[in-house]
């Protein structure tokens, strides 16, 4: 096994809770404890963006596929959508519980996001209105989530063993 690159260690000051890469794996993101996200080229380890910053722990990274958007998620209830052109938010998303994962599915016209009590969201991207939801309704809590290959199928497997596909209209 081969030494990689380490980008500076000395950005997060606390525990790292999230890392992704850009579809194109040109960038990383990693979010922390010390409530912050930071991006780096993966190439150099040069910093590009960050401190980009929740009011609590940033538990959650996802890039859009195309590049364009990243999505980072806390334990302060909320999605921050960022315009990877400027760094800025672009869309700040308020839940009710903290966020336990984040997903772009394959064309990227949609961004998942699951909360700690397993509510799913979907929110239709790049004007980040709420675009439905998934439930497991009676068959438990959502415990797993994935988008299919195409970006048109949701599967949501629950605590009490089932496995529910939603067909999306997008």
């Amino acid at each position: 096994m081969s030494t990689g690159l380490i980008v500076h260690a000395l950005e997060h000051s606390d525990f790292v809770e999230a890392v992704a890469f850009s579809a194109d794996g040109q960038f990383l993101a990693s979010g922390s404890d010390d409530e912050a996200a930071w991006v780096w080229v993966v190439k150099t380890g040069d910093l590009i963006a960050g401190p980009l910053r929740h009011d609590d722990s940033v538990v959650q990274v996802a890039f859009s596929p195309d590049g364009k958007f990243m999505a980072s998620g806390g334990d302060d209830q909320t999605v921050k959508i960022w315009s990877t052109a400027t760094w800025l938010t672009v869309q700040t998303i308020q839940h009710q519980d903290r966020i336990a994962k984040l997903s772009f599915n394959s064309t990227g016209s949609l961004l998942m996001s699951v909360t700690g009590d397993g509510t799913v969201a979907l929110w239709e991207g790049p004007t980040w209105k709420k675009a439905g939801k998934a439930t497991a309704d009676q068959h438990g809590t959502a415990m797993a989530w994935a988008f299919d290959p195409d970006g048109r199928n949701l599967a949501v497997g629950t605590s009490k063993g089932y496995v529910k596909l939603q067909r999306l209209n997008h």
